[in-house]
């Protein structure tokens, strides 16, 4: 699982030479819960550098980099996607997220049918559950959003150069599983770079 979200063989060599794990874990209410996943991954990463460890964000699963300190404005560093193929000979592909129900929100997934779209339709994703971490719990994630090319830069931490400019819509419903939102984008996501 590790390497299917990004990790390296280099990283999967540091995590199987560790000889113990120390679990950190926070919780509380919603309206804390951003700040509760922070500060426990900030603990994390303080107590893996005094410790030559490695940190794993459990909820995507993925191995984080311990150069940076954790920044809640860049959505990638707190949430993966997962790419489904649909059935041979059919090239539809579900995409969906991991790391939002660390927030205490349901996580997101989308049915796409072009897989040309993929890399923008990922990007716009991003865009979208960086509103959705920004927002919650001021704002129930269900119904229209407007996703910008700034909501996806900050979504993988290049806000800069980026502008507001026009935007993609795209549809939050809700669907008979509580832990999962389905996300529609009407139109190709491709729009939203050009």
């Amino acid at each position: 699982m590790l390497r299917r979200f990004g990790a390296s063989g280099q990283d999967i060599d540091a995590v199987a030479a560790r000889s113990h794990v120390t679990l950190l874990h926070r919780s509380g209410p919603v309206a804390s819960a951003a700040s509760d996943a922070l500060a426990a991954r900030s603990e994390a990463i303080a107590f893996a550098r005094q410790s030559d460890g490695v940190v794993l964000d459990l909820a995507i699963p993925r191995v984080v980099t311990l150069a940076t300190d954790p920044d809640l404005t860049i959505a990638s560093e707190w949430v993966g996607f997962d790419i489904e193929p649909g059935p041979a000979d059919d090239p539809r592909q579900a995409v969906t997220s991991f790391g939002l129900s660390t927030f205490g929100l349901p996580e997101v997934r989308h049915e796409m049918s072009d897989p040309d779209a993929l890399a923008a339709t990922l990007a716009t994703l991003s865009g979208l559950v960086y509103r959705m971490i920004a927002e919650w719990p001021a704002h129930d994630p269900i119904g229209p959003a407007t996703i910008t090319l700034s909501d996806v830069g900050h979504a993988l931490g290049d806000a800069l150069g980026t502008s507001a400019g026009g935007g993609l819509t795209v549809e939050i419903l809700a669907t008979d599983d509580p832990g999962v939102l389905r996300v529609v984008i009407d139109e190709d996501p491709r729009r939203l770079f050009t």
